[in-house]
């Protein structure tokens, strides 16, 4: 299934019904804004999988959402795709100060990696007890040096799941959708 945000230990981290984002174009490099295209399409192949369980819904006055998400115009912008909250973990930031930072530039499948995040999903591979996930992080992260993270914030939802688009080494940012999963994980996560 999957790994992420413990909702029993950490129950404000869930989101309710509803998400609500604010876009911001965050960088403009000469008078051009990013381009929300590969942001949309990701944020449509969660709402495809989730359906009418959590739905999002785009608020056009900044200060009132629980989301900001910050498109970047990638000529102009450096760094990473990530989702940020004030407490530093993944799923609902309580203080709703929760921000989404995507580079325009971005593949469909790290937008929906970070999307991810968002909704309390974390990184497969940081299962702790779990001899698949400590394989992979030794093949793709650094080596036996690497632990898993996230004690005590975060826990394992089922089994390992190698189709997972939270798992580092598995092509994530070329899929289109997250796995059958991520999806059972955030429907769990979330109580939905």
């Amino acid at each position: 299934m999957g790994y992420g945000i413990d909702t029993d230990r950490f129950p404000l981290k869930k989101w309710g019904k509803v998400v609500t984002f604010y876009v911001n174009y965050a960088n403009r490099y000469q008078d051009q804004v990013g381009n929300r295209t590969n942001f949309d399409k990701g944020l449509k192949a969660w709402k495809d999988q989730l359906g009418t369980k959590l739905l999002f819904s785009e608020v056009l006055q900044e200060g009132i959402a629980e989301v900001t998400v910050n498109i970047f115009n990638s000529i102009g912008a450096s760094g990473t795709c990530s989702w940020k909250s004030d407490d530093g973990t993944n799923g609902r930031d309580i203080n709703r100060g929760g921000e989404l930072n995507i580079k325009d530039s971005a593949r469909v499948g790290t937008v929906i990696h970070e999307i991810g995040h968002m909704l309390g999903l974390c990184h497969e591979q940081d299962r702790k007890d779990d001899t698949q996930a400590a394989a992979i992080r030794r093949t793709y992260l650094f080596g036996d040096e690497v632990q898993a993270k996230g004690a005590p914030y975060y826990k394992n939802y089922g089994n390992f799941d190698s189709q997972s688009i939270m798992l580092y080494g598995s092509g994530y940012q070329d899929k289109n959708s997250p796995s059958p999963g991520d999806l059972e994980t955030v429907l769990a996560i979330n109580s939905l």
